[in-house]
């Protein structure tokens, strides 16, 4: 014979929720899409805003017109967006005479650049390569293609003068 189970059902049914419970329910929900508009305003702000955009750009030191055009790239970009270690690294390595670069965030759209040029001490040639090299005895340029076509430019005016 087979066992039977008992299968009692119990039937428990959820509260009936009050004006009370229905009120908080609505003030959670307008707090939380109030803080959620807030939020993606305030991002929106500091990041995508034409405010934080930079209008300002202040160079402090030597800078070529080539360096100049490369700073401009700058201006339009978000203040907080542009990485300031990646951008020094990436100019040091553009601008070999670039001794030092240090660039500032002036709020709310200002950009300082100060940078320190290399002086050029002497050039130093060794296996038929020559390279410029600074007071402090670093080599910064290779400068084998330069010295060659202005010496040879320099030497056509001499020899074609009568």
């Amino acid at each position: 014979m087979a066992q039977s189970y008992r299968n009692p059902k119990i039937y428990v049914t959820t509260p009936e929720p009050t004006p009370w419970d229905r009120l908080q329910r609505r003030k959670r929900l307008a707090t939380g899409i109030f803080v959620a508009i807030f939020t993606v305003g305030l991002f929106w702000l500091l990041f995508f805003s034409p405010v934080f955009a930079v209008t300002e750009l202040l160079v402090d030191g030597p800078a070529t017109q080539d360096m100049r055009g490369r700073f401009e790239e700058f201006r339009g970009k978000n203040i907080f967006l542009l990485n300031s270690d990646r951008l020094e690294q990436e100019l040091k390595a553009q601008y070999p005479h670039i001794k030092s670069l240090t660039i500032f965030r002036g709020l709310p759209n200002a950009l300082k650049i100060e940078l320190n040029t290399r002086e050029e001490a002497l050039v130093w040639e060794t296996g038929g390569t020559r390279y410029l090299v600074d007071f402090e005895g670093i080599p910064f340029a290779d400068v084998t293609n330069t010295l060659e076509q202005s010496l040879s430019e320099s030497l056509q005016g001499i020899v074609e003068q009568p």
